[in-house]
């Protein structure tokens, strides 16, 4: 089994002309369109805070030429993982406590987990994380430092 591709923008290895205009290529057919993700599937919310995240994500991940249509489903899984998080939150708030009469952890705790791990996953996914704002971060300081260096050599 083959390595797993990733995108141009995150090779570290020289690329011939060829080979990356072909991988852009590629990378561009392979994110679809974005029409779907202007305006969100309302029937398929959880509630008002799923909608809200939607559009707060889309915002962001628009920036990304990666993402698409074709993502949209997961970005729907983790607006919706997130507003019952949210949503399991606010009720073990609203009770008041995290165990249970017997010293068990109240049920609330195991289904704010779940949604919060859930959550995550499709944050993964869609490249909401840390460590994917973190990799595109890189690769404009990678871009504005090689623009310098053809510019004005390597000083």
């Amino acid at each position: 089994m083959g390595r797993t591709r990733k995108p141009v923008s995150e090779q570290k290895g020289h690329l011939r002309v060829i080979d990356m205009q072909k991988r852009l290529a590629e990378e561009e057919m392979a994110a679809g369109g974005k029409t779907s993700l202007r305006t969100p599937p309302d029937t398929m919310f959880f509630d008002e805070n799923a909608k809200k995240e939607w559009k707060r994500s889309v915002k962001l991940l628009k920036e990304q030429k990666l993402f698409g249509d074709l993502d949209r489903n997961n970005l729907l899984c983790y607006c919706n993982a997130f507003a019952q998080y949210l949503k399991a939150t606010q009720d073990l708030k609203e009770s008041g406590t995290f165990t249970t009469d017997d010293g068990k952890k109240h049920p609330l705790v195991l289904v704010q987990k779940d949604f919060l791990a859930e959550a995550k996953t499709y944050a993964a996914l869609c490249g909401l994380t840390m460590d994917s704002r973190m990799k595109a971060a890189a690769k404009k300081t990678d871009a504005v430092e090689t623009q310098i260096k053809k510019k004005f050599g390597g000083i």
